[in-house]
């Protein structure tokens, strides 16, 4: 029981000289320290370079997203039927085909006389 006591008294004592060696500390900063000079603070005006513009052709590349709407729809169907040969390679989705272009050709075999 004895050494408990002598454990308690001993932590008591040890904490008690952390709080005052870091209060002295805390003093001596204080007492130590040194307060700044103020001085008045110098406009050192615009901090950006600026040039004049000059004309120039540039390519420019834009990937872009977004929603096309349709122009103008079309059905499409034959006379006859048949098989397709050739067709337009505008003819898939999102083509623009101008008017006048060959669309399709069907195999003529079964037509020729």
């Amino acid at each position: 029981m004895n050494q408990k006591k002598h454990d308690i008294f001993l932590n008591l004592i040890m904490s008690l000289a952390i709080l005052i060696l870091g209060f002295g500390i805390m003093i001596f900063f204080i007492k130590t320290r040194v307060i700044p000079k103020q001085t008045k603070p110098v406009n050192k005006g615009i901090l950006v370079k600026t040039i004049k513009p000059v004309k120039k052709e540039h390519t420019i590349k834009l990937k872009l997203t977004g929603i096309v709407n349709i122009f103008e729809k079309a059905q499409i169907s034959p006379e006859i039927s048949g098989v397709v040969q050739n067709y337009n390679k505008n003819l898939e989705y999102g083509g623009y085909i101008k008017k006048g272009e060959l669309l399709f050709q069907i195999d003529p075999f079964n037509y020729i006389t």
